[in-house]
This record gives structure tokens, C-alpha cells and sequence, in this order.
């Protein structure tokens, strides 16, 4: 656990279990403060921040000066099992991001129960490219503003880049496609993966790590409500 999933634990017990009011809690600087001494401190740059960020394509290299410039598209299998409402194992659900990489914004994403392919990355792509627009139901506290055309995407090497779907796509919205030279320079979107996992699912019931082995399936079931005919992507 980060400090902020600490934070998220006592708020949670204050609030929840104890009745407590915000100003009768620990704030997170104090719990902040608390953990200091316990946390190893490192600097670390995000690579969506600072001047004169460099992307190493097959095609050579992309500086990136602005937003909706180049934008990085890549998907994984999330770390949480649901079932359906018969409490009947439905998986784990894939997740498409595109991401900004001047700004490191999530742009759009795209969920789904098939593996990701070339009609998963197109629609991740078009909730990226247009404006956000939800009923109220979905209770949204901020609005998501972000939207536009980048002029390049940035991928790995997977078929589902290569394919002709998106080169059509890529065509006809005038933008160009470039693959990485590195796997390494993935950190940015990998890292919005590894947030996901362990600061938002591994709060949540079915989470079972990277490893379903290590996650006994009494536990999975203990979803409940998370199921798969309510989460249709």
C-alpha cells in the first residue's frame, strides 16, 4: 500500500465504521507525516511532465511539445474477477487507454470481456477523440473535459496496431501511426495500469492480484452486485 491507499484505509474506518465527521479524523498530511520515516524516498519524473520529452519510434524521433500531439494507446487485463447475477464466475475485464503523452491525461478508454483487438482500440480511439458526455445517473463529480485529434499515435508492436482497421482510421483522420522502438517507454501507460490495479481494485471485492492462483474463488464470489450484465462495456 502507498500512503494515499493508507489515507483511503483511515477515512474509510473513521467515517464508515466509527461515525466520524472530516475535522475528527487524521488528515492525510498527518498520516503523511506518520508514514515519513517508513517510506522510502525517491525521485522519480513523471514521463508525462517536463520539458523536452522524447519518443523513440521505428521511424525515428518524436519530441513532444504540446498536448494532442502524440497520443499512446495500449491494453491489459485487469486485476479483478466479477460474476454475473447468478454469482457464476464472468472474468476479468480488459481495459483500452489513450493516453497523452505531453500531458499524461487519460483522453478515452474502452472496457470490455474480449481481448483486446482492433475494434476495441478503434472505439477506445473515438471516446478519446469526442467530447464526454454522461447521464446524470452516473453521478460524475468532475466533468471530463478532454477531447480532440492528436497528430501522431504511438503503440507497441502488437497486431492489433499493425492492422489495416486502424491504418483506415489513421487515414482517414489524418493521423500518423508510429510504433516503439522500446518496450521500455511504456512507463507512462504502464504506470496508469499499475495505479488502477492496486489503488482502485485491490480496494474493491474479487480483486485477486496478478495471480488468480493466489485468489481462492469463495472470495471472487463475494462481489455480489459487480456483475457482468450491469457492466456491459
Amino acid at each position: 500500500m502507498n500512503r494515499n491507499q493508507v489515507y483511503n484505509q483511515v477515512k474509510g474506518h473513521a467515517e464508515l465504521e466509527l461515525g466520524l465527521k472530516e475535522s475528527e479524523y487524521p488528515s492525510h498530511v498527518f498520516v503523511y507525516q506518520v508514514l515519513a520515516p517508513l517510506v522510502e524516498k525517491k525521485k522519480v519524473r513523471h514521463p508525462g511532465q517536463g520539458s523536452r520529452i522524447v519518443i523513440k519510434t521505428t521511424a525515428g524521433e518524436l519530441v513532444v511539445e504540446r498536448s494532442n500531439q502524440v497520443w499512446q494507446i495500449d491494453h491489459t487485463r485487469l486485476d479483478s474477477l466479477l460474476v454475473d447475477e447468478n454469482l457464476e464466475l464472468a472474468g476479468s475485464l480488459y481495459i483500452t487507454v489513450v493516453i497523452d503523452s505531453y500531458s499524461g491525461c487519460a483522453m478515452g478508454f474502452y472496457l470490455g470481456f474480449e481481448a483486446a483487438g482492433s475494434h476495441e482500440v478503434a472505439l477506445a480511439l473515438r471516446h478519446a477523440i469526442l467530447a464526454k458526455q454522461y447521464p446524470p445517473d452516473y453521478q460524475i463529480q468532475h466533468e471530463w473535459m478532454l477531447a480532440g485529434l492528436p497528430e501522431y499515435i504511438v503503440t507497441d508492436r502488437a497486431k492489433e496496431f499493425r492492422s489495416g482497421h486502424l491504418r483506415r482510421i489513421a487515414m482517414d483522420l489524418n493521423i500518423q501511426l508510429r510504433l516503439r522502438a522500446y518496450p521500455q517507454q511504456e512507463g507512462l501507460i504502464e504506470s496508469l495500469f499499475d495505479k488502477a490495479n492496486k489503488e482502485v481494485l485491490s480496494m474493491l471485492p474479487g480483486y485477486k492480484g496478478s495471480n488468480v492462483q493466489k485468489r481462492p474463488l469463495e472470495d471472487v464470489l463475494k462481489v455480489g452486485g459487480y456483475c457482468k450484465k450491469t457492466h456491459k462495456a
